[in-house]
């Protein structure tokens, strides 16, 4: 008997707040933001489903992020538009031009000259800071705080991080690490088995290597104590460690701070870092951070559809895979990396796609990095991806590209298929596995959110061809009728 592939009502209604994506609490103890036991691909947030829609990089030293209003209005923003996570920058301190002391995690002593006292820290940063984590907690959005950053262990023809690093011993900042570059200075200790360095007074006679080990152990457990008890609080360890292969010293260090964390993290926050190919020689890393922009990936990026590759080829860590830093694509026979400020049309709606792409290859995507706070399109198209997550089954299915052609796909093999057509391309769907069960089809629109009917148009190789309604990017959702997911509240009965 054929398969029958009947058609569901378009306009389903949705409650965007009420959605188990975006991590609402169902009450009792915070168990804060975990990986998913039985889902290893994907996230829980207070024992409920959380799939991460993210944004690039988020600063408090931008003119558009200085104060708690602005913030306050930035994270009501994203919360509407179904974004659960921002990424935390303090570092950006070291790429302004004038150090504002407000914005130092550690107290000041010459602003002028970016000279710090590190065995002191700033409250005022530290009170700013605890008020962003606790009005995202409020609104179910995890906070990535990026504990050290690699991009400032080096200083450009242009921009200066190194010469305004707190690590660094020149130029009067009041760091440990010689020299006129901090790699591999900012990673070498005294005793790397030593956990609990900072609990003794500081030395300024010591050797350097045990000087930097105390700062820098300070300052992680001094962030412990201001941030580690909100739930919503996960740690990346550096930015942007690995650009292909991390150093030795890079990796001895990241252990350092792995094995730190066990002993002085009561919560057991979770631990990411953009580490390259060596995520199995690091025990106690639970994210993989990749960064899929042209600077890394060279040819690679040429359409958001590279995603894919990127996902597939980082999920053999069996850890949930978060895309940071991303959302541009050079034009066709351009070898200039694209300003990360660019919002063009295309720009934008590539920036939809690699969301989309993201989804049905098993991870996770973020927004494009460094933008400032206001609304953009990107913003308003998140919501309809989280949408969709809500709708479909996500965290039992698998990528399952080897069921179609012209696309992408996630799949519940005989009972549910989430598919994903980036330019409009007809889709030929292997639904073989559905066996004589009927199935119910629908296209949505990831620009409005809208549900449409689908129905096959022909059959191809024994494949089901679908032919989507424009050239425009589309997912198509079939489900088995005997697995279909339980109606959101207010949604219109079937139409068969």
């Amino acid at each position: 008997m054929k398969k029958a592939i009947q058609t569901w009502s378009a306009g389903l209604a949705l409650a965007l707040w009420a959605q188990a994506a975006a991590g609402a609490p169902s009450g009792g103890k915070k168990s804060g933001l975990r990986v998913d036991p039985a889902h290893p691909r994907y996230l829980l947030y207070n024992g409920r489903p959380f799939y991460l829609i993210g944004s690039g990089m988020e600063s408090i030293c931008q003119p558009w992020s200085r104060s708690r209003e602005q913030w306050r209005r930035y994270l009501d923003m994203l919360r509407r538009n179904g974004f659960n996570r921002v990424r935390f920058f303090p570092w950006d301190l070291c790429w302004q031009k004038e150090l504002l002391p407000a914005f130092s995690p550690w107290a000041v002593r010459d602003a002028k000259a970016f000279d710090f006292e590190l065995t002191r820290f700033n409250p005022a940063y530290w009170r700013l800071v605890k008020s962003i984590v606790k009005m995202a907690e409020e609104r179910d959005i995890a906070v990535e705080y990026i504990l050290f950053d690699y991009c400032c262990l080096r200083d450009g023809r242009t921009e200066k991080p190194w010469s305004r690093c707190p690590l660094a011993a020149a130029n009067g900042n009041g760091g440990a690490v010689p020299g006129g570059i901090g790699k591999p200075g900012v990673c070498l200790f005294a005793d790397y088995n030593d956990l609990d360095l900072f609990r003794r007074p500081f030395r300024p006679q010591w050797d350097w290597k045990k000087r930097n080990q105390w700062i820098q152990q300070a300052y992680v457990k001094h962030t412990l104590d201001q941030l580690g008890g909100f739930p919503n609080i996960y740690w990346e360890i550096m930015n942007e460690q690995g650009w292909g292969k991390v150093e030795p010293d890079g990796v001895r260090w990241t252990r350092h701070w792995l094995a730190f964390l066990d002993k002085h993290d009561s919560r057991r926050h979770l631990r990411s870092i953009n580490a390259a190919d060596v995520y199995d020689q690091m025990r106690g890393i639970d994210i993989v951070c990749e960064h899929p922009i042209p600077f890394f990936h060279k040819g690679e990026l040429r359409t958001p559809e590279a995603a894919v590759s990127v996902i597939a080829r980082n999920l053999r860590f069996g850890k949930p895979v978060v895309c940071d830093e991303t959302g541009f694509f050079p034009p066709p026979g351009s070898t200039a990396d694209e300003t990360w400020r660019r919002s063009s049309p295309e720009q934008l709606a590539n920036e939809r796609r690699a969301f989309w792409f993201s989804f049905v290859a098993g991870g996770h995507w973020t927004a494009a990095c460094w933008q400032d706070f206001r609304e953009r399109d990107t913003h308003r198209w998140a919501r309809h991806l989280a949408e969709f997550v809500r709708l479909v089954n996500y965290r039992e299915m698998d990528p399952h590209d080897d069921l179609v052609k012209g696309g992408h796909c996630l799949a519940r093999l005989g009972r549910e298929y989430a598919l994903y057509t980036g330019w409009g391309a007809r889709m030929e769907v292997d639904l073989s596995a559905l066996g004589d069960r009927r199935a119910l089809a629908r296209w949505f629109d990831p620009r409005t959110g809208k549900l449409t009917r689908a129905s096959a148009v022909g059959e191809a190789n024994g494949r089901k061809i679908f032919e989507p309604p424009s050239r425009e990017d589309w997912a198509l959702w079939i489900v088995a009728a005997s697995s279909r997911p339980r109606r959101a509240e207010g949604a219109p009965a079937e139409v068969r």
